[in-house]
């Protein structure tokens, strides 16, 4: 079980779960520009991306028919080093 992330973070609009794609796939998004580790550390980040895909994995799959996700990564102005 993981830790529970604030609600601030999950508002961030740092990573967060945009719907399905045309078949039907849950789209997780990263957004690399509103990562502040000024303000948080990245243990946070990884607590809110792991609590997004559990909750992926237990209410927007199918078995047998849903088995994959979809993740968007913006890195728009962001540099490989950043990462």
């Amino acid at each position: 079980m993981v830790k529970r992330v604030s609600n601030s973070l999950f508002q961030s609009g740092t990573i967060f779960i945009h719907g399905r794609d045309t078949k039907f796939r849950p789209v997780i998004i990263i957004d690399f520009n509103r990562i502040d580790l000024n303000e948080r550390i990245i243990d946070e980040y990884i607590e809110l991306a792991i609590a997004l895909i559990e909750f992926v994995i237990n209410y927007m799959m199918v078995p047998g028919k849903v088995e994959q996700l979809i993740v968007f990564c913006d890195m728009a102005n962001t540099w490989f080093n950043d990462v």
